[in-house]
């Protein structure tokens, strides 16, 4: 049998009394792949093209980017997200960090999405100066997610026809409880 990834209330259930001897190896080695491998990384290091950003919030561009490390959940930078894994559901922690040039004196605001719904408490922002030079951001939060949600970054403008090129990007997921 596969080992597999398994949510917190399954895995109580399964260790919840061994009197009678029945944990298995099989829920052993369940237990170890639930806590030790339920991760991915979406990240952009070079080539990323400028992206025109408005008022209106959408999609980060990960076009130039690569899939990172992943085990239970499904990072596709093609796709702009991170897709959580059958059984994987719980707390997941993003960290998010974007090191950006754009539009002179433009403020850019970046936020973690959640099957299209913004989440406040994972955002962070970034302001150019009248140099255009180059600024960071970085954010992590804590996030309830079940299996099959998408996780993605959404930017906007404090204006119209704003441009942003990301110089490097990374998103991390990883469940903690």
């Amino acid at each position: 049998m596969a080992d597999t990834v398994r949510e917190r209330a399954t895995l109580i259930g399964l260790l919840a009394d061994n009197s009678t001897q029945q944990i298995s190896e099989q829920d052993d080695r369940d237990v170890l792949m639930s806590i030790m491998g339920v991760y991915a990384q979406l990240y952009l290091t070079a080539g990323a093209s400028a992206i025109s950003v408005g008022t209106a919030w959408q999609t980060l561009d990960w076009a130039a980017g690569a899939n990172g490390v992943e085990d239970a959940a499904d990072a596709n930078y093609t796709a702009d997200a991170i897709t959580i894994g059958s059984g994987a559901g719980g707390v997941w922690q993003l960290h998010f960090q974007a090191t950006v040039t754009g539009t002179a004196s433009t403020e850019f605001a970046f936020k973690a999405s959640v099957n299209g719904t913004r989440q406040d408490r994972a955002s962070c922002k970034v302001a150019m100066d009248a140099a255009q030079t180059v600024a960071s951001c970085s954010f992590v939060a804590l996030l309830s997610l079940a299996a099959a949600d998408v996780v993605t970054i959404e930017v906007s403008a404090n204006g119209a026809s704003k441009s942003i090129t990301p110089l490097e990007m990374q998103l991390v997921a990883k469940r903690v409880a």
